[in-house]
């Protein structure tokens, strides 16, 4: 029976734990349900706001936000009725909302001006350089058209290429050289001119300049007798002005010059190329030269032009011999020849020589007897021998010795070869071996 008794306290203690276990199990339940609540509620006040201000960022809480849900909290569980802490009041929510984002605004403003502050600062440590350069080019700018103004032109010209594409600097250097080119000109150093105007060959009428250049110095050759490089310049200058018909005159000019060295080949050639008076003529004659100079019944020789075949031929058959010029200035021209430098006595006349044209109707040897005869008939025998040769070009020289060894052994006789008339005859003081038209 004790045992009966025991047993149902035990079972009256299990009872009572268990409805104290469900009781605080009801408890928890209903404090979970307040809390949910609780929860809601701020939730819907959270939302309230959020409504009121479309700014607000629900994930970054204002300090004040959270201390008006603290206070909604502590005044759900006293269940107050103090308006001026219930969370429900929009009004006095909304107005301390605004405040907190003022701080939030203020605070990226001063972020923003920061940043501005910052990217100013390195903006003007980049354009600091470029500042001084901008000076330093305005101040070199300046210098460069000082010295333009100076007439300095190729000192101007040398600062503006420096500057590059500053300002107008390409430009100002183009006009230095133009105005250097144009100064050298006016001081006659056309040459000088000419490479200016050629830097800038594209601008204006450079290339007009150049030409007006080259004529010039064309000119300027033409009258010091530089035919040959007045003949280039003439060129150069394309269609300046007459510098075409200015050329061909220098052609002619050169042409005749050749003859007169008796270069008649290079004559020739310059005078085929120029139309200026007689010079087809000319140059026709030249070629003929080259292989006679028995033309229309003259002989073509200068005076000078004999004595140094003359003088050559001789020289080659013994170093002492030789000829020399003599100008009588009486329509004759006389060449002595000459024993170890002296004369021997003896010697070549040209008659009816005209030295412009370089011409002769006839010409012979006069041979004059003398106490050195070995030597003077000797020198005598080989110059008639060269005469002959000269006087018909056509004949080799052993064909020339044959000619004049006939003359000279038959003294009073004629005889015409190739339509050359030879005489040699006897007078008073010498003996004449005459070459003559036919």
């Amino acid at each position: 029976m004790n045992t009966n008794n025991e047993h149902n306290t035990e079972n009256s203690i299990q009872d009572n734990s268990i409805s104290e276990e469900q009781s605080n199990t009801t408890d928890v339940t209903i404090q979970e349900s307040s809390d949910s609540a609780n929860q809601n509620e701020e939730l819907s006040t959270r939302d309230s706001i959020v409504d009121n201000d479309s700014s607000f960022n629900p994930s970054q809480e204002p300090s004040s936000l959270t201390e008006d849900n603290n206070i909604n909290e502590s005044n759900a569980e006293t269940n107050t009725t103090d308006s001026s802490f219930t969370i429900s009041d929009n009004d006095n929510a909304a107005s301390n909302v605004p405040k907190a984002l003022n701080i939030k605004e203020w605070s990226k403003k001063k972020r923003v001006l920061c940043l501005s502050a910052i990217a100013a600062a390195v903006l003007l440590i980049l354009a600091a350089p470029k500042i001084k350069n901008y000076y330093e080019c305005t101040q070199q700018y300046k210098s460069a058209s000082n010295a333009y103004n100076s007439q300095q032109y190729m000192e101007a010209a040398g600062i503006f290429q420096s500057l590059g594409d500053f300002r107008d600097s390409e430009a100002r250097y183009t006009d230095c050289y133009y105005s250097q080119g144009q100064s050298y000109m006016d001081s006659s150093k056309y040459e000088d001119a000419i490479a200016s105007f050629n830097v800038i060959s594209e601008y204006q009428d450079s290339k007009e300049k150049i030409k007006e250049c080259y004529y010039n110095i064309g000119k300027e050759n033409y009258l010091g007798a530089n035919y040959l490089t007045a003949i280039t310049n003439y060129q150069n200058a394309g269609d300046f002005s007459d510098a075409s018909e200015k050329k061909n005159e220098c052609l002619y000019q050169y042409g005749k010059s050749l003859m007169r060295q008796y270069n008649y080949k290079d004559a020739e050639t310059y005078l085929k190329r120029s139309d200026y008076k007689d010079s087809a003529d000319l140059a026709e004659l030249c070629g003929q030269l080259q292989t006679t100079r028995y033309i229309n019944g003259k002989f073509y020789y200068y005076g000078r032009e004999m004595t140094s075949i003359l003088k050559q031929k001789l020289k080659k058959d013994r170093s002492s011999y030789g000829a020399e010029y003599i100008d009588t200035n009486d329509g004759t021209t006389t060449i002595a020849l000459t024993v170890n430098g002296r004369k021997t006595g003896s010697g070549i006349i040209l008659l009816s020589a005209d030295e412009t044209a370089g011409t002769c109707e006839n010409f012979g040897l006069m041979m004059v007897s003398n106490g050195n005869s070995n030597n003077n008939s000797d020198i005598c025998a080989r110059a008639f021998v060269y005469l002959v040769q000269m006087a018909d070009l056509s004949l080799s020289e052993y064909e020339a010795s044959t000619v004049a060894c006939d003359m000279l052994s038959n003294i009073g006789s004629d005889r015409i070869y190739n339509g050359i008339h030879y005489e040699c005859y006897l007078t008073s003081q010498a003996t004449l071996c005459m070459i003559c038209s036919d």
